[in-house]
């Protein structure tokens, strides 16, 4: 199966396809802001699968924290030697308050910086 690295694991479409992906003895790499939530949804998808062969690891990631994404990226290329598929998704509500503070550490909004900025460095940092 191949290797996969995706991002959130949490809920919703990332947790699916980890299943499926689990499910099928694939290795996959989520990543995330939050150990404690990763654990627990990578606890619940191996009861669900004890026949399943795969791998499922953590690596520590925050798309509006930019340096934690080269720093994710070095720990799986410390892990692994290859990587067949890379999925990017992140879903996030944007209250005004923590958008204008974030806005004012950056030069970017935090929707842009995490729903496009983050997925471009990492994509860069594993491709060069």
């Amino acid at each position: 199966m191949e290797l996969v690295r995706r991002t959130d694991i949490s809920i919703g479409v990332g947790k699916e396809l980890c299943k499926i992906l689990y499910q099928h003895n694939g290795t996959v790499y989520v990543a995330g802001r939050s150990q404690s939530k990763a654990d627990s949804a990578i606890e619940e998808i191996k009861q669900a699968h004890p026949n399943s062969d795969g791998r499922l690891e953590f690596l520590h990631v925050d798309l509006a924290d930019l340096p934690t994404i080269k720093k994710s990226v070095e720990d799986f290329m410390n892990r692994e030697q290859r990587l067949d598929v890379l999925t990017n998704s992140e879903f996030r509500f944007f209250r005004d308050v923590a958008a204008d503070q974030y806005a004012g550490q950056t030069c970017y909004s935090l929707a842009l910086g995490t729903l496009n900025i983050a997925h471009m460095q990492k994509i860069h940092r594993i491709a060069c």
